[in-house]
């Protein structure tokens, strides 16, 4: 339409030159004239050589030329397009007559499968509580089968061009978001006010250490940050943050339930030394019969802006164990409030618009500390103290010492810093089983580290942990929920009908399952082995996890056919696959190491959750 306006305005533009073509000499009147379009050029006198012979009209005699070639050059073109718009709506009107029958089938179908996967489910239910044992293997086979079929079903037929009433179309998006400056030079001038703040207000890490320079040990550097925010849709962003209470006690139930814990990690077989051995763990304290005066989660869930006809927020994981930077992702939002005061980010915003409307609050600098307090005033005893357990060597002091700030100066709570190798040496467990560290008693303990393989180097890493499972001292987390957020957990929660096991609620169990993408296990079940065949035929599609947290792990595109033909059956029951999520790149600007980098990023948003019981 935009082409055909401008061809109309150019004609008209042509036909006004002719109507000064056509003044000098009067036109006479002439009955082969069109109504339509240029009018002919009037008759003169013509030389030999078919040119006016007045040198004033030939000058006019080229112009009339020239624009009569023209305009019969988009006239032509505007036909053209005027026929290819009228292809356009033809087929324009067939394609929604053929996506609203489409989308009435996918809905009848939706409809269907719902209602057949709850029968299954009911059916998989009352099998496995009255353990029938008249029924063949084969049949428990094709009812898993039928699951698993039905999960991919409702996964795939999902009309990704249809928009969501809370989500947000991509191209409007894009189209919306800021566009910052990438000339390094001109933004040099931001460093020194960038850095200078950093230092004021904690927003730093601990220098890599030297083996030669003992004052490296304690110096500090200016945590790497973007000078200004990275565009989240805000329907997302809403939708994410009112879901989170939804998954604070998703992941507690979970955490409660026994049977499923057991029946899903025990799928696991040992491929995954490091999770059997928590699970061992996990199972030895509830032999022991162990007794917590209550549970502290504290939790985050990741996720990325999945691009597709429209953005939605997809969850990457659930962490429940040693979440960080939700102290000083709190201040960097305070240094972008700053940043856009100060300096109304001249230079830096090249286009588009950004307030201060749109950098929320961040309640995550507090929020940790509070629910650490909660817990430990149920613990019940005020001269106790809170115990953060860290990783030898931590670089992220500050991110940590913000917690521990906020549990002094608003609750008057102490805090200790020991590694799991210190617990052991320095902590005993009393007749009383209080967990006590030079007769002081150990209220919280706060896990920072404990993620990873390589937080237990050795056995006494093992015990200080052990300690404090055994113990009275409620540990954050507690090895259910330690558990309850590993990668295999995730991926049985997208099979059918486990969400709902715990969210009674439908609407809002669809919430949940609406920030899934597709899960699939891969082990050497059929839905497991048509999940490797999947990710070996298309492996730029999925990315491979295992039962990590702490990043890094990960296996993406031409890795993951090495990996899963390198691995034996029993190894690759330890990782899921997983859909990749597709986030649209921002071209940012950050400052790392004291200079200005430009960069193409990729936002991830996590959502910060407590839940006290």
């Amino acid at each position: 339409v935009e082409q055909l306006e401008s061809k109309d305005r150019h004609i008209a533009t042509l036909q006004r030159k002719l109507s000064d073509v056509h003044a000098v000499p009067k036109p006479r009147k002439d009955s082969s004239s069109s109504a339509l379009g240029p009018q002919p050029f009037p008759r003169v006198s013509i030389s030999s050589d078919g040119a006016p012979t007045e040198p004033r009209v030939r000058e006019f005699h080229a112009l009339y030329l020239t624009a009569h070639r023209q305009w019969s050059e988009t006239r032509d073109e505007l036909l053209s397009l005027k026929s290819v718009l009228r292809d356009s709506d033809d087929q324009r009107r067939d394609a929604d007559s053929r996506l609203a029958q489409r989308e009435r089938e996918l809905g009848e179908m939706q409809a269907r499968l719902a209602a057949f996967t709850s029968l299954l489910q009911e059916y998989a239910d009352a099998q496995r509580s009255s353990r029938l044992k008249g029924m063949a293997q084969d049949d428990e086979i094709s009812v898993a089968s039928m699951l698993a079929a039905i999960q991919q079903l409702q996964r795939t037929s999902s009309f990704a061009g249809t928009p969501n009433a809370d989500g947000i179309a991509t191209r409007e998006f894009l189209a919306q978001r800021p566009l910052y400056s990438q000339d390094t030079n001109e933004l040099q001038q931001y460093v020194e006010l960038a850095v200078d703040w950093e230092a004021m207000h904690g927003l730093l890490f601990r220098a890599p250490g030297s083996e030669t320079a003992t004052w490296q040990q304690t110096a500090l550097v200016p945590a790497p940050i973007t000078l200004a925010p990275s565009p989240i849709p805000r329907s997302s962003f809403d939708l994410v943050v009112s879901l989170q209470p939804t998954l604070n006690t998703l992941f507690d139930r979970i955490s409660r339930d026994h049977d499923f814990l057991v029946s899903t990690l025990q799928s696991l077989g040992t491929s995954d030394e490091f999770t059997t051995r928590v699970f061992q763990m996990y199972l030895k304290q509830r032999l022991e019969g162990a007794k917590k005066p209550c549970v502290i989660g504290i939790h985050r869930s990741d996720y990325l802006i999945n691009a597709g006809a429209e953005l939605q927020a997809k969850q990457v994981e659930f962490n429940t164990i040693a979440a960080s930077f939700a102290s000083l992702s709190a201040v960097v939002g305070d240094f972008h409030r700053y940043m856009l005061e100060r300096t109304a980010y001249k230079h830096l915003l090249k286009a588009g618009l950004i307030t201060r409307e749109q950098i929320p609050p961040n309640e995550s600098l507090t929020s940790i500390g509070d629910g650490i307090a909660a817990g430990f005033e149920l613990y019940g005893q005020s001269e106790a103290v809170v115990v953060m357990v860290v990783q030898p060597g931590e670089r992220n002091v500050y991110d940590q010492r913000f917690v521990e700030k906020r549990l002094w100066e608003r609750h008057h709570i102490k805090t200790l810093r020991l590694t799991f190798a210190e617990i052991r040496d320095q902590c005993v467990v009393d007749e009383n089983d209080r967990l006590l560290i030079a007769g002081q008693e150990i209220a919280v303990a706060y896990y920072r580290s404990g993620y990873a393989p390589t937080d237990f180097p050795t056995t006494a890493e093992w015990t200080g942990r052990w300690l404090v499972e055994k113990s009275r001292a409620i540990a954050v987390p507690s090895l259910a929920y330690h558990l309850a957020g590993c990668k295999k957990i995730q991926q049985v929660l997208a099979n059918p009908g486990v969400v709902e096991r715990f969210i009674d609620d439908a609407e809002t169990a669809a919430r949940v399952r609406e920030c899934f993408v597709g899960l699939y296990p891969l082990d050497n079940t059929s839905q497991g082995m048509q999940a490797t065949r999947m990710a070996l035929h298309e492996p730029h599609k999925y990315v491979v996890k295992p039962q990590r947290e702490g990043g890094g792990y990960n296996v993406y595109g031409d890795d993951i056919p090495k990996l899963l033909t390198s691995v034996s059956d029993e190894e690759r029951k330890g990782y899921i696959l997983m859909d990749l999520i597709r986030a649209p790149p921002f071209n940012s600007v950050l400052v790392r190491n004291g200079e200005v980098v430009v960069a193409s990023v990729v936002s991830e948003l996590g959502i910060y959750g407590i839940f006290v019981r």
